[in-house]
This record gives structure tokens, C-alpha cells and sequence, in this order.
């Protein structure tokens, strides 16, 4: 059997729904592809709530317990976790970071999902130049430097790397999490738990690389390692 990876599903703007009323929740091809390329079985995680509420720039944590359910009954089937990027947060993201941290769930947050990791251990967000961070369309935009002694650099394996950039916010500091990568301008690239078997959250997105970059891919190997 595979081991099931959950995509924690997005949510679009309800302002930009060409039909406001038929909400629907959303799971990146690159990300399924990448699940599926390294040998897992991807299911999506969707929001136990009928009224999402989003929340993109405090931390709310508040599901009832019905919903609470709902949840642990859909983490029920999973191995692993990935928390998409995106430009905004729903709050049940911030619930299955949670749980997952404390059940040692391995788990994967790309972008938007390391904000969503990051904020419920207090880190501070910053905004950042979009001229030189938010290049949406380039293949690379800069290097980061990887720090030594992390799980980071012990699986891609590389002292700098180069990466792709589509953010406007990054991670200044963290409580509790550890810095393994920096991009140029100082900004915390990657955190990690060393102490989980897989806790590990970039502002990067290793879905668009890692078909042509072998350091890349070593991350969604490790991940799939983690799994067993």
C-alpha cells in the first residue's frame, strides 16, 4: 500500500468566485503530481466548516467540536501532510499545523503553508520587496544559504541552493521552530522541528523544481522516507 499524503485544501477569495455561492476548495496539479512522482497516495483535506473564515493575518484557532471531528476523522487516513501555497488562511489550517506538530505527523509547508506553521509558534511575518521576492514567473529568482547541522542541508546536501520566489511575506523569527535556510536579504527560507520525524516548512516552492533539480527532489524523497 502507499502511504496517503493529505493536501490541506485552499479556499479562493469569495470576492473573485465568479459565482460567489458555489465556493470550492483547491488542490495545486504540481503538488498532486509531486505526491504521486514519488510513490504516495495524495487525498484532499477540506474544511470541516460550511462558512470558511478566513484569517490572513491573525492566528484563530477555534473549531467546534463537531468540527474537531471531522477532522480527526480525515487525518484518520493520512501518513503525511502538505499545506499548499496561497495568499490567504482559513482556520482549520491553522488546527492540522497544530495537530500535526503534536502527533508527529510528518508534514510539508510550502509558502502560505509555512505562514500557516510558523503563526501558531508566534513567529513574526514581515513583508518583503515583491520586486525581488514575488517572481511568479521565473523558473529561479536567488540563492539561499543552507545552515549546517540541520535536517535541511542533511537532505539536500548542498551549502547554497538555488530556489524559485512567489511570496510578498516571509518569516523574520520564530519561537520555536529552527532556521536552517536564509535568503539573501536575511529572511528565514526554511524552518524545521528536529525533533519530529518530518517537520519541515520553505517559503519555496520545491512542486515547481523538482522535475529538473535533483537537490530539490532530495526534499520530496526525504519526505516520502518519513512516511515509513
Amino acid at each position: 500500500m502507499k502511504p496517503v499524503v493529505g493536501i490541506v485544501g485552499k479556499h479562493m477569495k469569495l470576492e473573485n468566485y465568479p459565482r460567489p455561492e458555489r465556493p470550492y476548495a483547491l488542490m495545486y496539479d504540481e503538488v498532486r503530481q509531486a505526491v504521486i512522482d514519488h510513490g504516495m497516495l495524495p487525498i484532499g483535506i477540506l474544511s470541516p466548516s460550511r462558512g470558511i473564515q478566513r484569517h490572513d493575518d491573525q492566528l484563530h484557532d477555534h473549531l467546534t467540536t463537531e468540527e474537531m471531528d471531522l477532522l480527526n476523522q480525515q487525518l484518520e487516513f493520512c501518513d503525511g501532510l502538505i499545506f499548499q501555497g496561497g495568499s490567504y488562511i482559513t482556520d482549520f489550517e491553522y488546527t492540522l499545523a497544530r495537530m500535526a506538530y503534536e502527533h508527529d505527523i510528518p508534514t510539508l509547508g510550502i509558502c502560505c503553508g509555512q505562514t500557516v506553521i510558523s503563526r501558531i509558534f508566534n513567529a513574526e511575518i514581515v513583508h518583503v520587496n515583491k520586486e525581488k521576492h514575488q517572481r511568479d514567473d521565473d523558473q529561479y529568482a536567488h540563492n539561499i544559504k543552507v545552515l549546517p547541522g540541520t535536517r535541511f542541508r542533511e537532505i539536500v546536501q548542498v551549502p547554497e541552493m538555488r530556489v524559485n520566489s512567489r511570496h510578498y511575506r516571509a518569516v523574520a523569527s520564530c519561537p520555536v521552530l529552527k532556521a536552517s535556510a536564509f535568503d539573501q536579504d536575511g529572511h528565514i527560507e526554511v524552518l524545521e522541528a528536529p525533533e519530529k520525524k518530518f517537520y519541515l516548512a520553505m517559503r519555496f516552492h520545491p512542486e515547481s523544481l523538482y522535475r529538473v533539480d535533483q537537490t530539490v527532489d532530495r526534499i520530496f524523497k526525504a519526505f516520502r522516507e518519513a512516511l515509513d
